[in-house]
């Protein structure tokens, strides 16, 4: 187990290369200056020489991809262009956050998805069977982004129930513990349910076809026979 852990770990270095590589290069094909978005349109050429000179971009794309990556591997992202805060502190920032969606959506999905594959493959072509996967076809070709869309304008926009940003409200920062509880709550609620249908319709499927294929095994039939 240990070798396996330690292979996958090596396996995963050559690839997160490969993606940075990509990505650095793929944003520098993209047309225009970056200069532009943040600097005066009337701004005397020799100072936006200089300015290009202190963002590094005046160097060769290789020289830049390499700087970038040894700074990246002291988790050193720069600044924030919009904030003008360290951008590992962007990240420190919100990474609570993103945990606690996370692990509460896989936790949903999970406590779900199990039990209504499990389901699903015993009693196939059951209407609960059929009701399972017509929403894991629906689910799986649904785009996260549409999905959520739709989510905040039926619940936020048109009946006003949830919170459609934010991750609590400010002015109830003071209150008790449990409206503070119940606040989160509600600014999770969108996400976590977009998040959670989006899984759940692909870990169902998945679920079902490994408990029939289980089903389907000669010992199963033997102990049915028996």
């Amino acid at each position: 187990m240990k070798k396996y852990v330690i292979s996958r770990v090596l396996q995963m270095i050559p690839l997160l290369l490969g993606v940075s590589l990509i990505s650095f290069f793929i944003m520098h094909l993209a047309p225009g200056d970056p200069t532009n978005i943040f600097v005066n349109p009337n701004i005397d050429p020799k100072e936006l020489i200089r300015v290009r000179a202190n963002w590094g971009l005046d160097q060769p794309i290789y020289i830049q991809y390499f700087k970038w990556l040894f700074n990246a591997i002291q988790l050193n992202f720069g600044r924030s262009l919009m904030t003008g805060q360290p951008v590992i502190n962007e990240i420190g920032e919100r990474l609570p956050a993103t945990l606690l969606l996370m692990i509460s959506s896989m936790a949903l999905t999970l406590l779900i998805s199990i039990p209504a594959g499990v389901i699903s493959a015993v009693k196939k072509n059951s209407w609960f069977d059929k009701f399972f996967t017509v929403f894991s076809f629906v689910g799986m070709s649904l785009p996260t982004f549409w999905l959520a869309l739709m989510l905040m304008l039926f619940f936020s926009v048109q009946l006003d129930w949830l919170p459609a940003v934010g991750m609590f409200d400010p002015l109830i920062k003071d209150k008790n513990i449990i409206i503070r509880m119940h606040d989160v709550f509600l600014h999770m609620l969108l996400p976590l349910l977009t998040m959670t249908v989006l899984s759940l319709a692909s870990i169902t499927r998945y679920q079902r076809s490994a408990m029939l294929e289980v089903l389907n095994q000669d010992y199963i039939r033997t102990a049915r026979a028996k």
